[in-house]
């Protein structure tokens, strides 16, 4: 399913984030969104997945208006939020997925040798490949990813990337990033906000990091 973005609106404490924010992204398309610190892409993100009520505007996912949080998304942060006291494996069944798509997923992001092992346990990295495995077990329509890699080292963020270019290819996914390398490299297309409108949208193939820069 596509999302559609349509006339948003969003102001917190009297300060303007989004005013009349429009955006559409397709069904199967990887969209990259990029930002300075303190833009709104997180709010954005969380705005699609219907955690936060904008002041005007929707946000339909397949035609469905959507109004709060819902199976037809799922969301990937920065800070894994997995559960210390759970295993991989209990965190994964958080999902409520079959343990056949949770053990497929696990084999995807290579963490089933560890399902057994407490978060405390294992590698950021592996932490991170948990919460991804959980995300895809949900099995949305929409997959969100709020700077999924920026705490890993540069090897491991490299290794992760190609793990999250397989295992969501033909996936809707939104992923909020700083990294342009990052940006080019996994989506179809860029946006980037500035001052709370679009300030590019453009097909990733046709863009360089100099033309990102100077619309940031």
């Amino acid at each position: 399913m596509g999302v559609s973005i349509e006339s948003l609106s969003i102001a917190f404490d009297g300060q303007t984030i989004y005013d009349d924010l429009n955006i559409k992204i397709n069904k199967g398309e990887f969209v990259a969104i990029l930002g300075k610190s303190g833009c709104g892409k997180t709010v954005l993100l969380n705005s699609i997945l219907g955690a936060i009520k904008p002041q005007s505007g929707k946000i339909y996912i397949g035609g469905k208006q959507i109004l709060s949080p819902s199976k037809l998304v799922s969301v990937c942060y920065q800070d894994f939020a997995i559960l210390p006291w759970l295993t991989l494996y209990e965190n994964l069944k958080l999902s409520g997925a079959s343990d056949e798509i949770i053990f497929e997923n696990a084999k995807k992001l290579q963490i089933f040798e560890h399902l057994d092992k407490l978060p405390k346990q294992v590698s950021i990295g592996m932490k991170q490949r948990t919460s991804i495995a959980r995300s895809i077990s949900i099995q949305s329509e929409v997959y969100l990813m709020d700077e999924p890699l920026c705490s890993v080292d540069a090897i491991t963020a490299d290794m992760i990337r190609e793990d999250i270019k397989r295992v969501l290819l033909n996936k809707t996914v939104i992923l909020v990033t700083h990294n342009i390398d990052e940006a080019l490299y996994l989506a179809d297309r860029i946006i980037c906000l500035r001052n709370g409108k679009v300030s590019l949208d453009a097909s990733a193939g046709e863009l360089s990091k100099q033309q990102i820069l100077k619309k940031l």
